[in-house]
């Protein structure tokens, strides 16, 4: 058997829909250049042993048993009200959907259905609810709680070795995978929910293979981990690769292959020399038109929930923003900055070659922001060639963006169009430095209407915005629903990101005071500040509020009972004040649930 030179693993916790797309860049690449490249998604195998029909009816069990003792207590602490209302909607909501949850199994090929009904969804945080506050929260956002934080360093240190719910099934894993020694073991880590998991990875790795180089990138790394200080976690790591890896990894290759291996000559690369921590220049910008198409078989693409036909893939047309002016975006960083457009017919044969080599049907064109031309092209060349395939894509408001394309677009295989608004009020728009207005929006929407499905992101609580001008875009969006002109919205928690202008120059958009959580040193996003404007508080309270209401989750009643099993459980908490007093808390936004007892404050009386 030939020895891998290079096997690239995607830790958990990222969506179990489908495979992310990094691996498959690198892997593509790389397998051009003759190098022995395996992938493992280890996100997607946790998942699979980890929701086993068994597992999950003990859950329920152990959630049913804990909701009850809580719901008897005199009153609750404020991490206790938290996992009382997450028990309380998990368990509501498995029990609507008990049957399908009792034949989840793998494989899921033959539960198409239930992949996209929800049910895995439903699955995955009931099944890590016993293991509070260590959960995975599906809806309606992603997050992974936690004892330690991902933007610390001495935490994440800890967090290697510590005994998780995940952390034996993980090893488990790496054992097998690793039946005999790669040259390099990369761990792509996208998500910040990805970190805690990839340094424990990384752990089970090293004890397996102590000689193997073991190398992390991906844009969580490359975003927070550009001024590193804490050199102990280059003994779990051997390494770490800002920004692109493909070239990075080639050359760490070719020099861990010779004789006196040199890793200041590997670009990108930071590492441990003697006492000090280095960073190598950065590695040049590849050029697309030097990259093969991905390369998802990389991974077991009939091993996903959805059937393989059914799957939805990312796929990319360009590279960076060819916008790169918004003030909260993290414009400094090459991912966004450095824009590369390539030929039409390029990007559009890289398509079509995917499509033939996977047989997948349904794709999500990942851009920062895909431009009209573009997709103009590419639908024309699918009609031309009679490609049936469906895709949605990420794509600014633009004058570009006419009805007589989009009816292109749709009739070229798009089912829907993102739009990033972020906000309906002429004042903050400017301070956004989106480039637009609401009369465009609003101008744009109507060239759409009744030819493609439109969804739209909304931020809430930037800098100054008062609360009387996010409820009026906030109005102004759900008559864009009423009437038909968006499909969807979702608001995200403004929040100071590296990178970009506002994080340089904070004074400049009336920001007065920052909040990082103590021990958080690898440049978190920053969700505590003062400025002029609605408080932080009150921003995190509306961004709960509006998020509900996007997801169709009532905050204006509270029910009295729960039925579960066909046992009536009458409730002892209002969870309507304990949603109100989890709102109150912005804190939460930025702290692992594990400190949340710093911020507790008050109990919670029950009724």
């Amino acid at each position: 058997m030939n020895r891998t030179d290079i096997l690239l693993i995607n830790p958990p916790f990222g969506t179990l829909e489908n495979p992310y797309i990094s691996i498959p860049v690198l892997a593509s690449y790389l397998r051009s250049r003759d190098v022995k490249v395996s992938a493992f998604d280890a996100n997607r195998e946790f998942y699979f042993r980890f929701l086993t029909p068994a597992n999950i009816r003990k859950s329920k069990d152990l959630a049913k048993k804990r909701f009850i003792e809580m719901n008897s207590k005199c009153e609750l602490t404020f991490p206790e009200i938290f996992e009382y209302q997450l028990l309380y909607y998990t368990l509501a909501e498995a029990e609507g959907k008990k049957n399908d949850l009792n034949w989840l199994s793998y494989p899921f090929a033959e539960l198409s259905d239930l992949a996209t009904s929800g049910v895995n969804k439903i699955a995955i945080q009931l099944t890590t609810l016993p293991h509070f506050p260590e959960v995975i929260i599906t809806e309606p956002l992603m997050s992974v709680g936690s004892l330690f934080s991902g933007y610390s360093s001495s935490d994440i240190m800890k967090a290697a070795g510590f005994d998780s719910f995940y952390s034996r099934l993980l090893e488990e894993m790496v054992q097998e995978k690793l039946d005999e020694a790669p040259r390099i073991v990369g761990l792509s880590v996208v998500f910040p929910h990805q970190i805690l998991p990839a340094f424990q990875c990384a752990y089970f790795v090293r004890k397996r293979f102590p000689q193997v180089h073991i190398t992390m990138g991906g844009p969580f790394i490359s975003i927070h981990m550009r001024d590193l200080k804490e050199k102990g976690l280059f003994k779990i790591v051997d390494s770490l690769i800002l920004d692109e890896g493909e070239i990075p990894l080639e050359r760490l290759l070719m020099e861990l292959s010779g004789k006196d291996p040199d890793l200041g000559s590997v670009p990108g690369l930071v590492y441990l020399s003697g006492r000090n921590i280095c960073y190598n220049p950065s590695a040049p910008t590849l050029d697309m038109e030097q990259s093969p198409p991905p390369d998802f078989n990389v991974f077991q693409l009939d091993k996903y929930p959805a059937r393989k036909e059914e799957l939805r893939i990312p796929f990319r047309l360009s590279k960076g923003c060819y916008w790169k002016r918004c003030s909260f975006c993290r414009t400094d960083l090459s991912m966004v900055k450095c824009y590369q457009q390539p030929p039409y017919e390029f990007v559009y044969n890289q398509l079509k070659q995917v499509v033939e080599e996977t047989g997948i049907r349904n794709f999500m064109f990942s851009d920062e922001s895909a431009r009209p031309d573009v997709l103009e092209h590419i639908s024309r060349r699918l009609i031309d060639e009679n490609i049936n395939i469906n895709w949605r894509a990420h794509t600014r408001v633009d004058r570009e963006l006419t009805r007589e394309r989009c009816q292109l677009y749709s009739e070229g295989g798009c089912r829907s169009l993102c739009l990033g608004l972020e906000s309906l009020n002429e004042r903050i728009l400017r301070l956004m430095r989106k480039g637009i207005t609401v009369r465009l929006i609003e101008d744009t929407l109507a060239e759409i209407d009744g030819v493609l499905p439109v969804g739209a992101y909304m931020i809430v609580g930037f800098p100054t915005e008062t609360e009387e001008e996010a409820m009026e875009g906030y109005e102004k969006l759900e008559q864009f629903l009423k009437n038909g002109l968006i499909e969807y919205y979702h608001y995200s928690l403004f929040e100071i990101m590296y990178g970009s202008d506002i994080w340089n120059h904070p004074e400049g958009y009336g920001i007065t005071e920052i909040y990082t959580p103590p021990g958080d040193d690898l440049m978190p996003n920053i969700y505590g500040f003062e400025s002029t404007g609605m408080s932080r508080q009150k921003a995190h309270e509306l961004q709960v509020k509006l998020l509900f209401k996007a997801s169709n989750i009532r905050m204006d009643t509270s029910p009295d009972q729960l039925t579960i099993d066909e046992q009536v459980i009458p409730l002892n908490y209002d969870l309507r004040e304990i949603m109100r007093k989890v709102c109150e808390r912005w804190e939460t936004a930025c702290l692992p649930v594990g400190r949340w007892s710093q911020i507790a404050g008050r109990v919670f009386p029950s009724r």
